[in-house]
């Protein structure tokens, strides 16, 4: 599913404190 994908990368960037969807 590519929304898996979509979702692990958005939860990697949020660990990171780089939300994309907070930029």
């Amino acid at each position: 599913m590519v929304h898996k994908t979509i979702t692990c990368r958005t939860l990697l960037a949020y660990l990171q404190g780089s939300n994309p969807y907070n930029e």
